[in-house]
């Protein structure tokens, strides 16, 4: 089903699945590149991605953890 495109808003009938997944992924891309909302109607549930911080890179987490002082080390 195409989606309901308006001025204010765009919206999608999605199901959860495998063949999913790609349409998923670019929603998230572009409600974070355009600061879009997303409001998912059977879990009630408003969601900004643009304000959810992306998880940091293992990598980049061990290097902060080495170069902190001992004495401030996580344990």
């Amino acid at each position: 089903m195409a989606p309901n495109v308006g001025i204010d808003h765009v919206s999608m009938l999605l199901t959860h699945g495998h063949r999913s997944q790609p349409a998923l992924q670019l929603v998230d891309e572009l409600t974070r590149r355009y600061e879009l909302t997303i409001y998912d109607p059977q879990g009630d549930e408003v969601i900004r991605p643009a304000d959810v911080p992306t998880p940091m890179d293992p990598a980049a987490l061990a290097m902060i953890e080495e170069l902190r002082p001992p004495d401030r080390q996580k344990s």
